[in-house]
């Protein structure tokens, strides 16, 4: 398809070339003619120059404005390709940064689990064995502790 393409528009621009160049030959065209710009007026040069003047005006200021739009178009994306890069590295240490994050939190959550484990641990362990209340120590209990501690006079 391609190809049928590219032969229709060689064939298309061929004819057209044939029919300026057979009527550029016609004696109508050679006829030499002042151009009057306001008011200055120019020598007489034929016809067909003017036109062919216009044409390659149009192919100049054709060619200077596509290389304008091309040269801003390649700045404008070299200048959005910095950009993308500059976000997707920012994107990587971000990408960096939550994973550590991530890590962090998956840590302290080990460490919750393993404190509540233990804590559970603990209150099975009290749960299990009885618990009395530790004696309040008064002063009519540490003087009997006193006399109990002392050892025993000899009566000699």
């Amino acid at each position: 398809m391609k190809i049928f393409r590219s032969l229709l528009w060689f064939a298309a621009s061929f004819a057209i070339a044939w029919i300026v160049i057979f009527t550029f030959i016609q004696p109508e065209f050679k006829i030499a003619v002042p151009a009057k710009i306001f008011t200055y007026q120019t020598r007489p040069y034929p016809l067909y120059f003017y036109v062919l003047a216009a044409f390659l005006a149009g192919i100049f200021f054709g060619l200077v404005f596509t290389l304008y739009y091309y040269f801003s178009s390649k700045a404008e994306i070299r200048k959005r390709s910095r950009k993308l890069k500059d976000a997707n590295s920012e994107i990587e240490q971000l990408k960096g940064s939550v994973q550590s994050l991530q890590e962090q939190l998956e840590s302290t959550n080990q460490e919750l689990v393993d404190c509540r484990t233990s804590e559970q641990a603990l209150k099975k362990a009290t749960t299990q064995t009885p618990t009395t209340p530790a004696p309040v120590e008064t002063d009519q209990t540490k003087s009997k502790e006193t006399e109990t501690s002392q050892p025993p006079e000899n009566p000699e």
